[in-house]
C-alpha cells in the first residue's frame, strides 16, 4: 500500500513512496531543500492512520570542482591529461536513526567524445591525444557537474634539409607547419633569415618555429673542410698572389658548371669546375675593376649557388 512521506516546518528535498511491508522503495524525487537539523516526518497512509519520526540529517552541499582548461598545442604529442579536482568540504549525510556518519558515495565520472558520443573513461583522469571536444560527467552521489573540454592540435614543422654546401653556411630548409617560419641555432635568438652564416666546425642543433609556436629540430656535425668556398673578390695584378678567382670545394664535383656575368648581365665567361680559374679576362683582354656576378651549377647534385664577388686591380 502506497504512502505518503511529509515533512513538518520546512519543505523536504526527496520524497519516497514505500509499501507497508517495506519490500519495495519507489525512486526518489527532489523538491526542495530540508534543513541541516533535526527534522519531524509525519507519514499518512491511504486509510488516514498518521506517524512521524525524528531524523537527524546533515546536508552535503554542491561540491565544489575545478576542472582544465582548453588546450591549444602542437602536433604529434603524448597527450593532453584533463582532470576534475573536487572538493566535498565537511559535510556528511546522516541517514539512520543511530546517527553514525555514512560516507559520500564515491565519485563517478564519464568521459566521451561531445562530436560523437562515444566513452572513453571513467576516472578522474583522461588523456586526450587527438584533437576535438571533449565531455566530462561528475557525480558525487547528490550533483551532477558537467564541463567541456576544446583540444586544438597544430600541425609541427619540419625540417626538410639542412644544406651546407656553402663555405661555412648553413641553410635549413622546413615544410608543413604554418609559415612564416622563425629560425634558430644553439642557444641563440630565433631570426627570420633560414641561412646562418660564418659557422666554426662543431656540433650544432637548428630549430624551425612556425607561426603557431610549433617546432622542429635537427643535430648535426658541421665541418667547413668539406664545404665550397667561394672567394669574395680577387686581384689579378699577375703578382703571382691571389690572380685568378679559385673557387675551392669543387673537386668534389667536377662536372658542375661555372657561369661569369657583369652587371648588366652579359656572361663574360663559362667554363667546367676542372678548368684554370677565371683571370679576370674577356676575349684576351683585362676587364675594369669591378663587381660581378656568378652561377654555380653542382653537377650531379642539380644545386645552383649564385652570388657576387668584387675584381680589384
Amino acid at each position: 500500500m502506497p504512502v505518503t512521506i511529509a515533512a513538518q516546518g520546512d519543505i523536504v528535498n526527496w520524497v519516497e513512496r514505500l509499501w507497508h511491508d517495506g519490500l519495495y522503495t519507489g525512486e526518489v524525487e527532489r523538491i526542495a531543500s530540508l534543513s541541516d537539523t533535526v527534522n519531524v516526518i509525519r507519514v499518512r497512509n491511504a486509510a488516514n492512520c498518521w506517524s512521524t519520526a525524528s531524523q537527524s540529517v546533515l546536508l552535503a552541499l554542491p561540491t565544489q570542482y575545478e576542472s582544465g582548461a582548453d588546450t591549444i598545442a602542437c602536433e604529434p604529442t603524448d597527450g593532453f591529461p584533463f582532470s576534475v579536482e573536487f572538493d566535498a568540504g565537511q559535510y556528511t549525510i546522516y541517514h539512520d536513526s543511530t546517527e553514525e556518519p555514512q560516507e559520500v558515495p564515491i565519485v563517478n565520472y564519464r568521459w566521451y567524445r561531445g562530436d560523437t558520443g562515444e566513452d572513453l573513461a571513467s576516472g578522474q583522469i583522461y588523456t586526450a591525444v587527438n584533437g576535438g571536444e571533449y565531455v566530462v560527467e561528475v557525480f558525487d552521489g547528490c550533483w551532477m557537474h558537467t564541463d567541456t573540454f576544446n583540444v586544438e592540435l597544430f600541425p609541427n614543422p619540419v625540417i626538410a634539409a639542412i644544406d651546407t654546401v656553402i663555405y661555412r653556411q648553413v641553410t635549413v630548409l622546413a615544410e608543413n607547419g604554418t609559415q612564416p617560419y622563425r629560425y634558430a641555432i644553439n642557444n641563440a635568438e630565433p631570426q627570420d633569415d633560414k641561412t646562418f652564416k660564418n659557422l666554426p666546425n662543431g656540433d650544432y642543433t637548428v630549430y624551425v618555429i612556425d607561426q603557431n609556436g610549433c617546432e622542429d629540430s635537427m643535430s648535426f656535425l658541421f665541418d667547413s673542410s668539406y664545404e665550397i668556398e667561394v672567394p669574395n673578390f680577387f686581384t689579378p695584378n699577375n703578382d703571382g698572389f691571389n690572380d685568378r678567382w679559385v673557387i675551392t670545394g669543387l673537386e668534389k664535383l667536377p662536372e658542375s658548371i661555372i657561369y661569369i656575368y657583369d652587371r648588366y648581365g652579359k656572361l663574360l665567361r663559362k667554363y667546367s669546375s676542372t678548368d684554370p680559374a677565371w683571370d679576370g679576362e674577356y676575349l684576351n683582354r683585362p676587364i675594369a675593376a669591378d663587381d660581378y656576378w656568378y652561377v654555380i651549377h653542382l653537377l650531379p647534385i642539380d644545386k645552383y649557388l649564385r652570388g657576387n664577388f668584387t675584381l680589384k686591380r
